[in-house]
């Protein structure tokens, strides 16, 4: 893309789209929530137990969204499993969009790429590297291992464990992704490489004895 068609996507109404495309799938996930994950007695009554012994919380004192296989006569709970499917497509829609413009940016970038230098050539592939690294952290360590415990309670697998970790792993992403990028990008590391090895130069003494002679 140039400098013209890259600003054009972005101009006039195409801004407004950049800006309702993101609105359209927060506001269809929080309807998602608010009508397939509302909390009810029976639900209420499933975790109720489960959630005061791990948690020392009482259910009706707690906001909640519980999302739960089966009634109790064994039958599926379908408005809870359309969630769980609807958040699964908008999650995949995300990802067709980034793999598809992903290929089509490597396509594009064998093309213009001939026409830089060498060095310029291995930045920018650098660059593209790091940007799928950029993608990859956060389906490695977020996305693939919520799918097991998402879906586990449909195949009658049963297990509890407190999620204050989750907040760790979380807090994990951004200095992952920031050394990720500095080993990829070479001229990042090699700032770095610099910045430590670095020493503060040491003080000229002859100088300082030949000002306190002449003093």
């Amino acid at each position: 893309m140039n400098r013209k068609t890259l600003l054009s996507s972005f101009s006039g109404f195409n801004f407004v789209i950049w800006i309702l495309y993101p609105l359209f799938f927060c506001i269809t996930f929080g309807m998602m929530v608010h009508y397939c994950a509302q909390p009810e007695p029976f639900s209420d009554d499933y975790m109720k137990k489960e959630l005061f012994r791990v948690y020392n919380l009482e259910i009706e004192k707690t906001a909640r969204f519980i999302v739960i296989a089966y009634n109790a006569n064994g039958s599926v709970r379908w408005f809870n499993l359309v969630f769980l499917f609807g958040a699964m497509i908008i999650l995949g829609f995300q990802y067709a969009v980034i793999i598809f413009c992903g290929i089509q940016m490597q396509r594009k970038m064998k093309k213009e790429l001939k026409n830089f230098s060498l060095p310029n050539r291995k930045l920018q592939q650098q660059f593209f590297k790091a940007l799928v690294v950029q993608i990859t952290l956060p389906t490695v360590l977020f996305h693939l291992p919520a799918l097991p415990v998402l879906f586990s309670p449909f195949f009658d697998v049963k297990f509890t464990f407190q999620t204050g970790f989750i907040y760790a792993v979380f807090s994990l992403y951004p200095p992952i992704e920031t050394v990720a990028f500095m080993l990829i990008v070479s001229e990042y590391s090699n700032i770095f490489k610099k910045s430590i090895n670095r020493r503060p130069s040491a003080p000229d003494v002859r100088k300082r004895v030949s000002d306190i002679s002449i003093l």
